[in-house]
């Protein structure tokens, strides 16, 4: 099946086949529950498990992409330098950000630098919870039950997306953090700085970043099963 193409501003979306690996990946993340052990403290009794996926589209912005990929670089450089070992999965995730339109998602896929600024939105309505940067929350339910994904497309389907973000290494944040604080790792005179700011050690749900560590890889549209 061939992908559907569409140009917006500085990216270029591409709608992901629904019979294709890639569509039933994102799927799968999007409905995924915590692994066996894990607890899901925000919304524990409602998944997304329900919902319909109608469309994914890729979001192709290759300026972004590379600001996203020097950033990468430059955090693997720094954690190989204080003799950590940068692991997928642990120092980098696939995470979800809800936005308040349909305007707000296209600025953050067009940006080509920079495209989730924390000054441009307040977590919880009002402050920051857990510190100042872009939110990010480890599960799709947080993000829909929460009432974040606010964008809707032409066909009055509610928008999310799912972002590659660069988190190394996290610590617990609180609502005056404006930079983060370091951990106290030693190299010569250098001390390692945190990465990120979450609201758990233990079981991190959110995840608190600066704009540059996230790419917004794709778009997904759902609607009611």
């Amino acid at each position: 099946m061939a992908e559907t193409r569409r140009d917006v501003g500085r990216e270029r979306r591409a709608d992901v086949p629904k019979d294709s690996e890639e569509f039933k990946n994102v799927e799968t993340i999007f409905k995924a529950n915590p692994t066996e052990g894990v607890e899901r403290f925000y919304f524990s009794d409602r998944g997304t498990d329900h919902l319909d996926i109608t469309k994914i589209e890729r979001v192709q912005n290759r300026q972004l992409k590379d600001s996203v990929d020097n950033t990468r670089g430059r955090l693997k450089e720094l954690l190989e330098s204080f003799d950590e070992k940068y692991q997928a999965g642990v120092h980098s995730r696939w995470l979800f950000h809800g936005a308040g339109s349909a305007d707000a998602l296209n600025k953050i896929t067009k940006d080509p630098i920079r495209g989730f600024r924390p000054e441009a939105a307040r977590h919880d309505g009002e402050k920051n919870i857990w510190g100042y940067g872009a939110y990010f929350a480890r599960d799709a339910a947080y993000s829909v039950h929460g009432n974040y994904c606010k964008a809707r497309d032409d066909a009055g389907k509610r928008m999310v997306l799912l972002c590659l973000v660069e988190c190394g290494l996290s610590c617990v944040g609180e609502g005056h953090m404006r930079i983060m604080p370091e951990t106290h790792q030693q190299s010569g005179d250098r001390e390692l700085p945190y990465m990120s700011l979450v609201d758990y050690a233990s079981n991190p749900e959110i995840f608190v970043v600066d704009g540059q560590q996230a790419y917004p890889a794709y778009i997904i549209h759902f609607g009611k099963g």
